[in-house]
């Protein structure tokens, strides 16, 4: 267990070992792409074609939700041992079975339209997120040339192990002053 974590903390190890060697020649900076699509301070950009997207599977949520409250329902008719309260139909062996083969059949209709919509809300994401998360790069790629940073590091990406107070790390996170430029640059 010992050299797993050791294995494990390595390469974090050997990114601080070389950010230590690198700052000697040039500036070491972090900043955190987690907050780029931050709604209220991230990058405007990129949160606006978020939301968009959000919009257009809203629909598909609403239908969603719609089935899956119509399977509670059918759900609470099986729960009833007797009668059921506002169904005239008395619950027989035969209506018990077709409403659980109902259920069940809802069950498997809801997990195919949440996984269709699954994978039709990733692709979506990423048809129209790749070109700005392009853009963004060879936007931080400039930023930090302007800047004089020799070595970037994302800090949504990493942990930090020792002096990771806000006061220690401010000093070396751009996160914030980035995404200004880059929202003042890229209406």
């Amino acid at each position: 267990m010992k050299a797993k974590l050791t294995f494990a903390l390595l390469p974090i190890l050997m990114m601080m070992l070389a950010a230590t060697c690198l700052a000697q020649e040039g500036r070491v900076a972090t900043v955190d792409t987690a907050a780029f699509s931050d709604p209220r301070r991230g990058i405007t950009r990129l949160v606006k074609a978020v939301q968009k997207i959000d919009r257009e599977f809203d629909p598909r949520r609403a239908e969603s939700v719609l089935i899956q409250q119509r399977l509670n329902d059918q759900l609470k008719k099986l729960s009833f041992s007797g009668p059921i309260p506002t169904d005239p139909e008395p619950m027989t062996r035969k209506r018990r079975q077709q409403l659980e083969a109902q259920a069940e059949e809802m069950r498997r209709l809801v997990a195919r339209k949440q996984h269709e919509a699954q994978r039709a809300y990733s692709k979506r994401m990423e048809e129209v997120t790749t070109p700005i998360h392009e853009e963004i790069r060879r936007n931080l790629e400039t930023f930090v040339e302007a800047r004089g940073i020799t070595v970037l590091l994302d800090a949504s990406k990493m942990a930090c192990l020792v002096g990771c107070d806000r006061e220690s790390t401010a000093a070396i996170d751009v996160t914030q002053e980035f995404i200004a430029e880059y929202n003042r640059l890229n209406p």
